[in-house]
């Protein structure tokens, strides 16, 4: 059967000016329900998730938007469900999932503050997802971020599959073999579009357990702290396969170029 798709509410064509009188409650509030309508023709348009199989991928959603009055600030509270979407693994690991995402999200003044979001994931077969993260993030000339999250359980290996197009596989493998490993190391700068100091950071994820192909990573826990100028990542003794793995990697500006410095035990 067809997927429907409906938009109900009240919504200001001009913004709030702040200090004016305004009547109690959000100054403008929309309804966007979804139910059973096929996402597929759009991620092949953006080319959104690459490795998903060809099937229609149903999408249910139940999304409010509210225009708060006072700040002119945007809040949007809800739940989607996608899927069941299956991607083709190298693995041979559980192939079909169903994604939940429920979400509390406020924009204001440059600012988005997070205080729900999660992303489960069924399967028929398999492990299901569970991630969480709340928190704050600051846009701008200083950007910042403070989040604290849980990777209760994850797949890795069937996201990895869905965001990897096939045919780029073999690319990928040759490029992993031939990386370099150590112990201790620097890369010296890189230059690479995309790759920079990002922002003031705070934010600590716990790990429960990631699977990546046969091997399980966790519990443990990544550990994140940045004033702008420099960034250092710490994995905290965390499970690994059999054994155990901590660390830490930092990043540096270097002549307006970040640099790499790690050490991993």
């Amino acid at each position: 059967p067809a997927g429907t798709a409906s938009v109900a509410g009240r919504w200001p064509l001009s913004s709030p000016v702040k200090g004016a009188t305004q009547r109690s409650g959000p100054a403008g509030e929309v309804a966007v329900t979804v139910k059973d309508w096929d996402g597929a023709p759009l991620a092949e348009v953006f080319d959104l998730a690459p490795g998903r199989s060809k099937d229609p991928i149903p999408i249910t959603a139940d999304l409010p938007l509210t225009r708060l009055s006072a700040d002119a600030g945007l809040g949007v509270r809800g739940k989607e469900t996608m899927g069941p979407i299956r991607v083709v693994r190298a693995d041979k690991g559980p192939a079909e999932a169903t994604l939940h995402l429920e979400h509390d999200l406020v924009t204001q003044d440059g600012q988005l503050r997070i205080t729900t979001l999660m992303l489960t994931a069924e399967r028929p077969q398999g492990v299901p997802d569970r991630v969480t993260a709340q928190g704050t993030i600051q846009f701008g000339a200083q950007p910042a971020a403070q989040v604290r999250g849980e990777v209760a359980s994850l797949d890795a290996g069937w996201h990895a599959a869905l965001w990897s197009a096939p045919s780029g596989a073999e690319s990928h493998a040759k490029e992993k073999d031939g990386a370099t490993e150590g112990r201790t190391g620097s890369s010296g700068p890189v230059s690479q579009a995309g790759i920079g100091i990002p922002m003031t950071l705070d934010a600590d994820v716990g790990i429960g357990a990631v699977v990546y192909r046969a091997v399980t990573i966790g519990p443990g826990r990544l550990v994140a702290k940045g004033n702008g100028a420099a960034v250092q990542v710490t994995v905290q003794p965390t499970g690994f396969a059999d054994g155990t793995v901590d660390g830490t990697v930092q990043v540096t500006r270097q002549a307006q170029e970040p640099e790499f410095t790690w050490s991993v035990k």
